[in-house]
């Protein structure tokens, strides 16, 4: 049989679904097969006889056929060609009838091979027809080019570069790569100064160490996800750990820094803010890193970050958002959201929350606190929203040492339980202009002094708008408005145990009770109002008689009024009288015989100058 066809190759596009191929040449054996699946990417895989494929058609004057156990992939090139082992087999023996067969196909072997070694040929590096034929090609020896570049003489002669470029034919641009003197060095001539451009932290990793290069990368884990920064090479930084953001530390040691100036962001860190994932453990990273007094970290608009356990950050530090499209979104927690750090003996100082939302899916998760400040001074949190959390900002000191001089202002709770709430040692707080909608207690003032609440807006309240529990001292509750529609639930409810509340302007709207008072010294616009239980003894006709009330605070310029019980019997009268540390109940007796009075309960307004 000849060999008609000059081919001794052919190459196939797969598409995911064809497996037989044809081999559209001569081949004499299986194993002069080669296949060879190139991916889209350029790499060379050889496949293997029976485990990735079957071959049939060896000896057979028409080729034969390749069918892969899986199809090649879009994408994909299927490569097959013929590479005859270079032997000769045919034995002639002297004598014997001429073997007409046996030498046509070494014949055709030879022919083959030659095919083979044409077409390795036809990809190698070839000197054109018209060079000199004395030219030579013969690269240097092996000690002579080793650790040099290849490169051609004035002739075109091969050589092996090193040193000074000197007079070989190369542009002044490629001169100082060619004498680099290692591939590093080589590296930063063609990328110094300038950056590199990197789509993620991961391939920042990947970059190698270089002085005075800089990489700019556009995004945390792919391009345009709002993580990512400018980062530099701190050659003299061989020991800093990586953080995730500030330093990230290269597969070669190399410790990259974040450049810029302004505060970082939670997706710098690697929080993806998408609502599913857990961002916990990145987010603390962020809070972590700022150690300081002034430092700050932004939370990403348009992002809801899910957390799974409390947040806490630390002293002289502030996060901030852009409203309420940056969501911090509790898994349901039954623990606070954010708390400021430290420990049950240690207080903590003027801490920042701005600009932010904060979610726990439902206020049925008891315990589940949007925002602890415990043991906490001087801090301050403005326009934060609060919503679904059992309560919103909790104030509260362990072991003494006090919750003091904290601010909410312009802050909204919505669907919470107790949307404020003062406790243990909560001294000298101010609540300012804040909004509270669907919660069961609007403000709860359950101890400390002194704390302030101004101007709220307490709306749709299923209980108690603000409760003034006990121990509670001196709180100021100015101008504030509660209204609930239907008309249900108490205004202001201050019990037995609080002390010295103080009441101004207040407007109700719809209310079931505007005010419930049973407080020691409640004074409502600069009124205080008391009761008394008062068991006169007999009043002879014609007389007089003074019962002292002991009131705290109570001065002989008040101006003091009695409104007496609706049982006292006709014939009497009563007034107040003003005294030092009490006032003075005075009952008369305009008639002709005496009257006992029954014991009953009086009830005292004092007026007074604020």
């Amino acid at each position: 049989m000849t060999i008609s066809t000059t081919t001794a190759r052919t190459t196939y596009n797969g598409n995911g679904v064809t497996t037989v191929f044809s081999i559209p040449f001569r081949f004499l054996a299986n194993g002069d097969i080669v296949v060879v699946e190139v991916s889209s990417a350029g790499v060379e895989t050889t496949k293997a006889l029976t485990t990735n494929y079957t071959l049939t058609g060896a000896g057979d004057d028409s080729g034969g056929t390749v069918t892969m156990l899986v199809a090649p992939a879009v994408g994909t090139r299927l490569i097959i060609y013929r590479d005859t082992d270079i032997v000769q087999e045919t034995d002639y023996i002297s004598g014997d009838p001429f073997p007409a067969e046996t030498h046509e196909r070494a014949l055709d072997r030879l022919t083959m091979i030659a095919q083979e070694i044409g077409s390795d040929a036809d990809r190698g590096i070839k000197v054109p027809v018209g060079d000199s034929s004395s030219l030579s090609t013969t690269l240097p020896a092996a000690a002579d080019r080793a650790g040099k570049f290849f490169a051609f003489d004035v002739n075109g002669v091969p050589v092996a570069v090193t040193g000074s470029a000197g007079g070989y034919p190369v542009s002044s641009y490629m001169g100082p790569f060619l004498t680099s003197s290692s591939s590093k060095a080589a590296h930063e001539f063609l990328t110094y100064p300038g950056s590199f451009v990197v789509e993620s932290i991961a391939a920042l990793r990947a970059v190698g160490k270089i002085t005075g290069n800089s990489v700019f990368v556009t995004g945390y884990y792919a391009a345009g996800d709002g993580g990512g920064g400018a980062y530099r090479y701190d050659a003299s930084d061989v020991i800093s750990t990586d953080d995730g953001c500030r330093v990230i530390v290269g597969a070669d040691g190399g410790r990259w820094k974040l450049t810029q100036t302004f505060p970082t962001s939670f997706k710098q860190w690697g929080a993806k803010g998408d609502g599913t994932t857990d961002d916990t453990a990145r987010i603390q990273a962020a809070l972590d890193y700022l150690v300081g007094p002034g430092g700050e970290v932004w939370v990403d608009q348009a992002s809801t970050f899910k957390v799974t356990d409390t947040l806490l950050w630390g002293n002289g530090t502030c996060i901030t958002g852009s409203g309420t499209d940056s969501l911090i979104k509790g898994a349901s927690l039954t623990v606070p959201i954010f708390q400021s750090k430290g420990t049950s003996l240690t207080r903590r100082y003027r801490l920042q929350l701005r600009n932010l939302a904060i979610d726990n899916t439902t206020k049925t998760a008891l315990g589940g606190i949007g925002c602890d400040l415990r043991n906490a001074t001087d801090c301050s949190l403005q326009n934060v929203a609060f919503s679904n959390v059992d309560t919103g900002v909790q104030h509260l000191a362990d072991g003494g040492l006090g919750c003091y001089y904290n601010t909410l202002s312009e802050c909204v709770f919505s669907n919470c339980n107790i949307g404020a709430i003062y406790t243990t040692l909560a001294n000298e707080n101010r609540n300012i202009a804040c909004r509270f909608n669907n919660t069961t207690t609007g403000i709860l003032v359950s101890d400390g002094s002194h704390n302030h609440i101004i101007s709220p807006s307490i709306e749709i309240f299923t209980s108690i708008g603000i409760h003034i529990s006990g121990p509670a001292y001196d709180t100021q509750i100015i101008s504030p408005r509660l209204e609930n529609l239907p008309t249900s639930g108490i205004g202001i409810k201050v019990v037995a145990a609080a002390v010295r509340t103080s009441i101004k302007d207040p407007q109700y709207v719809s209310l079931t009770t505007n005010l419930d008072d049973a407080g020691v010294g409640t004074t409502t616009n600069g009124r205080q109002r008391v009761t008394a239980v008062i068991d006169f003894a007999s009043i002879p006709a014609g007389s007089v008689l003074d019962q002292f009330v002991s009131i705290t605070n109570a001065l002989a310029t008040d101006s003091v009024n009695v409104t007496p019980p609706s049982t006292l019997v006709g014939g009497l009268v009563c007034t107040g009288v003003p005294g030092a540390g009490g006032h003075y109940v005075r009952m008369a007796n305009v008639t002709s015989v005496a009257i006992d009075p029954a014991s009953a309960t009086f009830t005292i307004d004092i007026w007074r100058r604020d």
